[in-house]
């Protein structure tokens, strides 16, 4: 089945134009005495044209009051006054060149090593934690780890008391070359920053907006590469679609496909596939 182009079109009823066309749309009036071509002109980025002009047909006549804009040749489409009244170039997220950093709270670590960590304050008042023992993890030295271990009872072994009291520790701004952590690690705060030039996920499922119960919860959501401006990757409500900012390059031999189907390849349009403008 070859592919087809249709535009729309008015089979029966009345002569004359549509009363609305979207923004460079054609239709035909196949109505005897009223065989005309209409084109949708000018509008606000292909939506609702500005308005409706007759450009040709069998009853097509040209008249410098109803088709003014065709009695010479056509330099230009669009409507210069709607084009001159926007104002900027595009949508840009800025980001606050100055921002307010933050020491982060890390809350209790259950597990694993942190090496080459400064500042550690230990308290001297928590139960069961001789003096010497806080003395020498406050400031090691060969002279508190001898009281330190004097200090408490048994042969050579720090030994707390059966239930001791916990606390959370208020590390402060850690610093180290390395954190490796042998459980897992949760991030309760506003923002989290990575710096580093790859990022590496196991995983073969990244969760975006993890907790969300609508779908207005997830609209904008996606990624945002930032260069000179922002490309962007969103879900977005209004049309229940992923949209993207920029084009969508498809490398050699690949094609579009709807529900497993070719609808469209680098030449042809898939088997079958009918552009239908409808009727008015």
């Amino acid at each position: 089945m070859a592919n087809t182009i249709r535009i729309k079109r008015r089979i029966g009823g009345a002569t004359g134009a549509p009363s609305t066309l979207g923004s460079s749309e054609l239709a035909f009036n196949e109505n005897s005495g009223g065989r005309i071509l209409y084109y949708g002109l000018g509008d606000n980025s292909f939506g609702v044209a500005t308005s409706v002009i007759a450009i040709g047909g069998p009853d097509f006549a040209v008249t410098a009051t109803t088709n003014a804009n065709l009695t010479g040749p056509i330099t230009s489409v669009g409507n210069a006054t709607s084009i001159a009244s926007q104002t900027g170039t595009g949508t840009t997220f800025v980001m606050n060149t100055s921002p307010t950093l933050v020491t982060p709270l890390l809350g209790t670590p259950s597990s694993g090593t942190l090496t080459s960590c400064t500042g550690l304050p230990i308290s001297t008042g928590v139960s069961g934690l001789g003096t010497g023992v806080a003395a020498f993890l406050a400031t090691p030295s060969s002279a508190n780890l001898a009281t330190a271990l004097t200090d408490e009872t048994g042969s050579g072994a720090l030994v707390f008391a059966n239930t001791p009291t916990l606390v959370t520790p208020n590390i402060g701004a850690a610093t180290g070359t390395s954190l490796v952590l042998s459980g897992n690690l949760t991030v309760n705060g506003t923002t989290t920053t990575i710096s580093s030039t790859t990022l590496s996920v196991a995983d073969k499922n990244i969760e975006l907006a993890q907790g969300s119960v609508t779908e207005a919860a997830a609209d904008g959501g996606g990624l945002t590469l930032h260069g000179l401006t922002d490309h962007t990757w969103n879900w977005v409500l209004a049309t229940t679609s992923w949209t993207s900012s920029d084009h969508i390059n498809v490398a050699s031999g690949k094609s579009y496909y709807i529900n497993g189907t070719v609808v469209l390849s680098a030449t042809s349009l898939g088997s079958g596939i009918i552009i239908d403008g409808g009727t008015f």
